[in-house]
């Protein structure tokens, strides 16, 4: 069976487990890095003012790679996916910080942040799709 033939067989229960399990690989890889980060802030001499940063990077590459996970199986739509991979990552990530964090931002910033997760998902996903 060659890609064309199981992109058309793909069922939409297959979509949202390949997205939802792209998205725990780049949750997967945050956590990595978040680790890292915080033993380089440990033992270095790393300002705590640029973490913010750093965090907004590390959840940028978490977007990218969730969506290039969730787009390389596929030969076109690959934006559609990646964009799709961007906000389920972050509206994740908003409602983790609701359940237990008790931190609700202001309506701007939750604009912000799912256009941000949009528009690292849909480089993401062209990068994914052209991968071959």
């Amino acid at each position: 069976m060659n890609k064309n033939e199981y992109v058309l067989k793909d069922t939409l229960f297959t979509k949202v487990i390949n997205i939802f399990t792209s998205v725990l690989k780049g949750y997967l890889v945050s956590v990595i890095l978040i680790f890292i980060l915080s033993l380089v802030i440990t033992y270095t001499s790393f300002s705590e003012t640029y973490s913010n940063i750093a965090m907004t990077v590390i959840s940028s590459l978490g977007i990218l790679i969730a969506s290039l996970c969730a787009s390389k199986k596929y030969t076109s739509l690959g934006w559609l996916h990646g964009i799709i991979c961007g906000i389920v990552y972050n509206l994740v990530l908003y409602l983790f910080s609701i359940a237990f964090l008790s931190f609700l931002p202001a309506q701007k910033g939750v604009l912000s942040f799912v256009l941000s997760g949009a528009i690292f998902g849909i480089i993401g996903g062209i990068i994914g799709v052209n991968l071959k």
